[in-house]
């Protein structure tokens, strides 16, 4: 019975192992299949990656933008309240504020300027308007390859 039960297992695991050789490896067709979706993966992780590059540049500058615009309307309101309203002249068609005390805001090109040095860069028009003798209205609009035209205002009411 030792006989016949030796000989029962040993061509029990010679079966086994011929199918367990049979099943090494993988073929060419699961490799070509396996690296045909994994290109896919990294190619849409890719590309999501570049998108949010993309959108955090342009957010990047169109927040800078807002905040240079709102500093030169904050700064231009700040020094021109202190000023009286008849001493204020618009010339130079809307593009120059001249005051009593020799401030002078200036659009320049691409650039507002106060008493001649840089306030802020990457404007495309400012216009000033007087309405009254008590106020002043500013307009600007930016200019930027990254984020879109933004037009910003301010009217300004001088102290009487």
């Amino acid at each position: 019975m030792q006989k016949w039960r030796h000989a029962c297992l040993l061509k029990k695991r010679l079966t086994n192992s011929v199918n367990w050789k049979s099943d090494k490896g993988i073929t060419l067709v699961e490799l070509l299949a396996s690296l045909a979706i994994l290109s896919v993966v990294i190619l849409l992780a890719g590309s999501v990656h570049l998108f949010g590059q993309r959108q955090f540049i342009s957010q990047t500058e169109s927040a800078s933008q807002a905040n240079n615009m709102s500093y030169a309307l904050s700064v231009m309101s700040r020094d021109l309240r202190k000023e009286e309203g008849e001493t204020v002249t618009v010339s130079d068609g809307g593009t120059k504020i001249t005051t009593g005390t020799g401030l002078i805001f200036a659009y320049n090109g691409s650039e507002i300027l106060k008493n001649g040095s840089t306030l802020i860069d990457s404007v495309s028009s400012m216009t000033v308007k007087k309405n009254s003798e008590d106020s002043i209205e500013i307009k600007i609009e930016s200019q930027s390859p990254q984020s879109q035209t933004r037009t910003y205002k301010t009217t300004i009411y001088f102290r009487r």
